[in-house]
């Protein structure tokens, strides 16, 4: 009886997840990274690429981003343009302006002071 309760709390809980992955304008396998000529700056240890993608977007000037994968280590790149994409499997790349505005993760964290205008 627990067994059925469990499945039905994580079905929906990996479904949301997997949807949260799945945007449109994410391009597995590509890498737009260019060392030296595209890069605004990068953050490492961002385990989500939604997170990558906001990072993006809170950014002034970044219009790609390269989100980076290796086994424990993630690397988020915010980048200017992608000229010249090529292959990598460890690699996702995004134009933001064809991504899907994200409403979950909060882009201005509750705790953080009202900005003055």
């Amino acid at each position: 009886m627990l067994f059925h309760y469990l499945v039905l709390l994580l079905v929906p809980l990996s479904v949301a997840g997997a949807a949260g992955d799945d945007d449109p304008c994410y391009q597995e396998g590509t890498n737009c990274y260019w060392p030296g000529e595209n890069e605004i700056g990068h953050t490492p240890y961002l385990q989500d690429i939604w997170a990558c993608e906001l990072a993006c977007q809170d950014t002034s000037g970044c219009v790609w981003f390269t989100w980076f994968q290796q086994s424990g280590f993630y690397m988020c790149y915010l980048l200017t343009e992608c000229p010249k994409p090529f292959k990598d499997d460890k690699s996702v790349s995004a134009k933001i302006e064809d991504c899907t505005p994200d409403t979950t993760p909060t882009r201005r964290p509750t705790w953080t002071p009202p900005h003055e205008e």
